[in-house]
This record gives structure tokens, sequence and C-alpha cells, in this order.
């Protein structure tokens, strides 16, 4: 009797295996067609969304502009930058144009910038204090250069000057107006072109709008922007206000992308359930069988239970895995976002979740009709 109860799979087996595909491929093609344009999405306004900065202004050289920064705006993280259009190389091709933030000072904060930790899809974590010859660059930079972490590429300082320093992490977001984004710290220039000027050209800082405001009114910064030809009053961006117009530039509107991946999810649900009850239910005339040649029901499905959990989770497990693959190659897009990832992993738990319940349901229903 004992060894009847483990047949419960067996008789099951081609079944449980077909159940496996069907998961994965439903999986693999839900998740993947389904997360498209939320992908796109993430990657037009995730930088925007999950920088520490929330103030964007013109800047100017100034004598001890650091100490002035510091000692204006109190508390808050500031950064100055030189910020241009350029280009970048790798492999004997050319990409552009490229966004190239450098950025200044003698402790550069990333978090500031639109490629925060929060956006990073490839590299090692940044050490604070590495001013290296590194870059990091966007996801549709590396995938348009098929360049990855530890890589070379060259990016444009001038029209005669490239600059070739090592990929340190790769990034999933985007700059309004390019077709590819990198920043660098200026000391990495400062040893291998420093024939390069790399005056500062912005300020982004986690000062509120209306602080950096007060701050360029007043004495040094003024003086210096007038002194260039800037025109009062000072243009200063609120990110806030420039996360709301991205995502109104995006090709696609979040109401749409909410619906689209529901849907997706929504359907994934749908095929679990569908098919896990339809095992179930093929499995009521063997299951009879089994309990005349003296297998005790209960064992007979829980044993069946197990399979349908373990097959499940295998198979929504490995579509999920295989459809993230589709990001590598850059067939679905140049990378898969961290904000989409953990959407898209929530989503298979809960796929698993809800196959997993509704075979403890649709068992529990058939043992009773079975024992009838």
């Amino acid at each position: 009797m004992t060894r009847i109860t483990p047949d419960a799979v067996r008789v099951v087996r081609a079944e449980l295996l077909r159940l496996a595909v069907v998961f994965a491929a439903a999986a693999g093609l839900s998740l993947t067609l389904g997360m498209m344009f939320p992908v796109q999405f993430a990657l037009d306004t995730g930088g925007y969304r999950d920088t520490a900065a929330r103030s964007h202004a013109p800047i100017e050289a100034v004598a001890d502009a650091e100490h002035h920064l510091a000692t204006q705006l109190p508390g808050e993280r500031s950064m100055m930058i030189s910020e241009f259009a350029t280009d970048a190389a790798a492999h004997g091709d050319r990409f552009g144009p490229v966004s190239l933030w450098v950025l200044l000072g003698s402790h550069p904060d990333p978090e500031l910038t639109l490629m925060p930790d929060a956006t990073r899809v490839a590299g090692a974590a940044r050490e604070p204090g590495d001013l290296g010859d590194w870059a990091d660059i966007s996801a549709d930079l590396a995938a348009a250069l098929a360049v990855g972490p530890g890589d070379d590429i060259s990016i444009g300082l001038t029209p005669t000057t490239d600059v070739t320093l090592r990929v340190r992490g790769i990034y999933a977001v985007r700059e309004a107006g390019y077709a590819g984004a990198a920043i660098l710290p200026v000391d990495a220039i400062e040893r291998h072109a420093p024939h390069v000027e790399t005056a500062p050209t912005s300020l982004v800082t986690t000062a509120s709008p209306d602080r950096v405001r007060e701050m360029l009114t007043g004495s040094p910064w003024r003086e210096a922007l007038l002194a260039i030809g800037y025109p009062e009053p000072f243009a200063v961006s609120d990110v806030g206000d420039l996360l709301t117009t991205r995502e109104g530039e995006s090709f696609i509107d979040l109401s749409l992308v909410l619906t689209l991946s529901g849907i997706a999810v929504a359907a994934l649900l749908a095929i679990v359930v569908g098919e896990t009850i339809a095992l179930v239910r093929t499995f009521r005339d063997r299951a009879e069988i089994l309990v005349e040649l003296g297998a005790p029901p209960a064992g007979i499905y829980r044993t069946l239970l197990l399979g349908l959990a373990a097959t499940t989770a295998l198979g929504v497990g490995a579509g999920a895995a295989v459809g993230t693959l589709a990001y590598a190659p850059g067939f679905a897009g140049p990378a898969l976002p961290p904000s989409v990832s953990a959407v898209w992993w929530l989503a298979a738990v809960a796929c698993v979740a809800a196959g997993t319940g509704t075979a403890v349901v649709a068992t529990r229903i058939q043992r009773k009709k079975v024992l009838a």
C-alpha cells in the first residue's frame, strides 16, 4: 500500500510534464510580451523618478565653489557637472547623440545624476570616492555598442579628442533628446586629456528649486552667470516637473502600461488556474482505481498536490527566467529595469501561489467526490 501512493503522480506523469511545458510557455510569452511597454516606460522615466536630485540649474565656475555650495545650501547634497552632447565608440562603431555628464568636485555623487543605483542593471555597486578611469553608461548605449561592464568605451570630448575608459556599470535610463547617456569623473579627463576644458555648466542638488533660485540670485553666483550672458530670471528646473514632462513625452502613457501589464498577468493566472483544475478533474477516474487497489485517498491527493505545486513552480519559474533572456540581446528592449523586474517576479510568485491554492481546493473537492 505504501508504494501505491506515489502512483498518484506516476499515472499523470505525462500530464504533469505537459502542464510544466504549458506553464513555462505561458509565463515566458505573457511576461515578455505583457511587459514590453512597461519596460519602455520605465526606461523613459526611471532616471527622473529615482534620482536623489530635486533641482537642476545653470551654474558657472567661481572660486571656492564647493565651499559656497556647502554654506549656502547647508544639509543638502549638491554637485556641479559639465554636460554636453557627444558620441561614443567601441569595436569600430560610433553611436550618438550621447548626453555626457562630467562629475566635478572632490566628492562626486552619482545618485544626483539620472543614473542612480536603483536603475543599475549590470556592473558592481559603486564604491564611494571612486575617481578611477570609469564610465557609467545607459542600457541603450551599451546595447548599441555591444559593451558590458569591464569593456572599453571611447567617449568624445571634442571633435578631435576621445577618452577611452572602462565601463563600470550599465543603467536602465534615458535622457530626453538623446539616444544614449554616460557619466564619468572629471579626474579621468584630467589624467588622459588635461587640455580639455571641463568648466561647470549645471548644478544638481537635493535642495528645492526655490532655495536654489534664491542662492543663484545672491553672491557670487549672480555675478558669474551675468558675466557669461545668462539672462535673469535664472531657470531652475524642478526634477519632479521634468518627470511629469517625461511621462507625458513617453510614447506610451501610464494608464496603458498598467492595463497591458495587468492583462498579461491576468492571462497567465487564468491559464495556471484553468490548467490545474483540468488536470485534477482528469485525475478523478485514476484516483478511483488507486483507491480500489487499496491506496489511502488522503495519501493519493496529498502526493498529487505536491506534484502539482512542484510542477507549477518549475514551469512558471522556468518560463519567467527564460522570458528575461529576451532583454539580454535587446530583442524586447535594451535591458529589464529593476522596477519592472520586481513586478515580473512578483507576478511569477503570484501565479505559483494561485496555482498551488487552486490545486488545494480542487483536490479536496475531487477527493470528496471519489469517497462519495
